[in-house]
This record gives structure tokens, sequence and C-alpha cells, in this order.
């Protein structure tokens, strides 16, 4: 909106705050889409690949191999999953809402609070609460309890939600500005 109003030309000096011919834009959009679904199933290889058998979340059929590996290693590829969906679906949601760096970017943070919101849900605490008053065997959600009964609380997920969040506002930004990063 702010970003992108077209200037008379002579105008600000400021390249980021001209407006991106529509064109350029439009292949831009294309590839934070195409960048998006490659990062959600990279995120999904993951699942696969590190999760036992039978603990994918929407992907019960699949049989993951889980893998014997070093503590740090499991962290990482454990939180890789979550910087994945924050990242993705930021960069997919973005490619989405049409002119504007700042929808585009509003679309990050909402994705990033999403994914929080969601890692949050699973501590024990808010999990029980949640399980007592709002998703139990007679919800209107019934999934969501089914989600939060099989998932378990990571604080390396909250700082790689923000990671993935911020990643994807700096492809946003770099991808939608004329001035680059």
């Amino acid at each position: 909106m702010f970003l992108n109003t077209p200037r008379p030309a002579g105008g600000s000096k400021d390249s980021a705050l001209q407006e991106m011919p529509r064109e350029e834009e439009g292949r831009a959009e294309r590839r934070l889409f195409a960048i998006g679904i490659l990062s959600l199933a990279a995120g999904v290889c993951v699942y696969v690949i590190a999760r036992p058998a039978g603990t994918i979340p929407l992907l019960p059929h699949v049989a993951g191999v889980s893998t014997n590996s070093p503590s740090v290693v499991n962290v990482l590829v454990g939180a890789l999953p979550t910087f994945a969906h924050a990242f993705a679906f930021s960069l997919m949601t973005a490619s989405l809402i049409g002119p504007g760096q700042i929808g585009k970017l509003l679309a990050c943070a909402v994705w990033t609070c999403t994914e929080m919101i969601f890692e949050l849900g699973q501590h024990p605490v808010a999990r029980t609460w949640f399980l007592e008053h709002s998703a139990g065997n007679d919800s209107r959600v019934p999934f969501l309890g089914r989600y939060l009964r099989g998932s378990t609380f990571d604080r390396h997920d909250l700082l790689a939600a923000a990671v993935g969040g911020l990643f994807a506002a700096m492809v946003v930004w770099s991808a939608t500005s004329r001035r680059k990063l």
C-alpha cells in the first residue's frame, strides 16, 4: 500500500517507494508461491524421514523412518517442519494477496503468529485447559482435539516459527521491492 504508492516523475529518490510494474510483480508472486510449495514439500520430507511411524499429523498412513541422530541434529531436524510451515504458508499467502508489500508482509506476520499459537497450544498447561474447555469428544472441532492429544510442545519450534516468518518477510521484501537486500 504505502510502499508501492506511485510517485510522480522526478519525485522521491527512494526506488523502493516506486510501484513495481504489474508483469514483474506477477513473476514475483509466482516465484513466491513456487518457493512456498517447495519449502512445504521439504517439510513433508523431513516428517517422513525423521518422525516415527504413525506419528505424522494429517498423514497417519505414512510410515515415518525414525533415525538415531545426535541430539543437535534432532533439534534442528525436529524444528524444520515448523520453520517450513511458517515460511511456506507466508510466501504462498503473500503471493495470493495482490499488489502491495504491506499486505504481503502482514501475511508473514499472521502465519508466524498462527504457528506460534499452535505451538503454545501444545504446552501441557494450555493443552489441558483447551481440551477440557473447547476440544473435548463432543467438540465442534474434534480434529483440533486429536491434534493436541498427539502433539508435543517444543520451545525450539517457537524459535523456528519466528525465524521462518522473518525469512519469509525478507524473501517477500526482496521479491517485491526494487531495492534488494
